[in-house]
């Protein structure tokens, strides 16, 4: 059983966004945070297990030191979507990008039912248009905050270009988190009425609007998007318009 890629593939369309982040690169100084850049494998086992430890730590300082390159983070739309485990599946094959790494091992094994099921229409169904942004590491804070919900700023301009119907927004949790639904009220107001959690572990999308993660298959070791700029471009913009005040930085 192999992985599919979504470029290029028969039935799958990228959908062209007009709206580009101002910036190509995002400074390391507003995220401070070492997981937003991925070290490749055998680079990173070198600097872990083969340097004394000072000199690790200068490693991982000069791989922060400069600006992060945005990765490209497309929209993608097909119809008769098969969803198991938040990965996708197209034609009965899985697509590249979209499966947990921990579960590739097993497509080979979930492959037969995945595709019998969905032949015999045993699995809830979603009619018209649903988007799904469901990545690895989906409950956790980082993860929410740095690489799914900024995807939420392309479904809002995906909207606004009028590029086609969204009847919704699925987020596969039983019960999200405070972070989740905060971010949502704060950011996505407009969004909102669209989102729909969903608990099916398998479920199919009669036409799907869905994104990919190419860091595995790609020579690109960053977390940081061009959907991640457009969050970090609205939160510099909400921290504009906030009223300053004593200790918030108000001048003397």
């Amino acid at each position: 059983m192999h992985l599919v890629p979504a470029f290029g593939r028969d039935g799958i369309e990228m959908q062209a966004l007009a709206r580009r982040p101002l910036l190509g690169r995002v400074g390391r100084r507003p995220f401070p945070v070492l997981d937003l850049r991925t070290r490749p494998e055998a680079t990173y086992e070198v600097a872990a297990k083969a340097l004394p430890f000072p000199q690790h730590v200068r490693y991982l300082a000069a791989q922060y030191a400069s600006d992060l390159d945005l990765k490209e983070d497309p929209v993608f739309r097909a119809e008769a979507v098969t969803v198991f485990r938040g990965s996708i599946w197209h034609r009965g094959e899985p697509i590249q990008g979209s499966v947990h790494p921990k579960h590739e091992s097993e497509l080979g094994f979930w492959a037969g039912k995945v595709r019998g099921l969905t032949a015999r229409g045993r699995l809830p169904r979603h009619p018209g248009t649903s988007a799904i942004i469901s990545a690895p590491g989906a409950r956790n804070y980082f993860h929410w905050m740095i690489e799914i919900a900024p995807r939420l700023f392309a479904l809002r301009e995906y909207l606004r270009q009028g590029l086609g119907p969204l009847d919704r927004i699925l987020l596969f949790y039983e019960e999200p988190a405070g972070f989740i639904t905060q971010t949502i009220e704060f950011l996505f107001p407009d969004l909102a009425p669209r989102i729909a959690y969903c608990t099916d572990s398998m479920c199919v999308l009669e036409d799907c609007l869905f994104f990919i993660d190419q860091r595995r298959y790609e020579d690109h070791n960053s977390r940081m998007k061009t959907t991640t700029a457009f969050l970090s471009e609205a939160v510099d913009g909400l921290l504009e318009r906030m009223p300053r005040g004593p200790g918030v930085g108000a001048p003397s």
